[in-house]
């Protein structure tokens, strides 16, 4: 694992260019966070997500597997990719379910999210036209 993490740590810009947009894909995703542990011997990612976690990691699998599989192929002990049919089984030994979670806006989704700041922005943009 520490191989992988010398990896992980050289890579980390690029992947944090391609983030926005497989979690775009996805489409669900709040949040997405990495975290190095012990000394950098182990790895940790948190997500916040839409809605149920069956619709969530579905997408996740199938709209963000590329990028999930360029993290973790070959480096993460058996890791197999996202299209191997053990995939889930393997993935569900190491979810670990938040004791507790606060969102201002439980009921808001990311899309909601999304839309709100585009219409804050035109607003904001027709206020400064106005202005001029």
């Amino acid at each position: 694992m520490t191989e992988y993490l010398r990896f992980l740590n050289e890579r980390l810009p690029q992947f944090q260019t391609e983030a926005a947009y497989w979690e775009d894909r996805i489409g669900t995703a709040h949040e997405f966070h990495m975290f190095l542990l012990d000394n950098d011997t182990k790895l940790c990612f948190s997500v916040v997500f839409d809605g149920d976690f069956k619709p969530y990691i579905d997408d996740f699998i199938n709209k963000g597997g590329p990028w999930f599989d360029s993290l973790f192929s070959g480096v993460v002990d058996g890791y197999k990719g996202m299209n191997d049919p053990g995939f889930l089984k393997w993935f569900g030994q190491f979810l670990i379910s938040a004791e507790f979670f606060y969102a201002s806006y439980p009921e808001s989704t990311r899309r909601d999210v999304e839309k709100g700041l585009r219409v804050v922005n035109a607003f904001e943009h027709l206020l400064d036209e106005a202005q001029s």
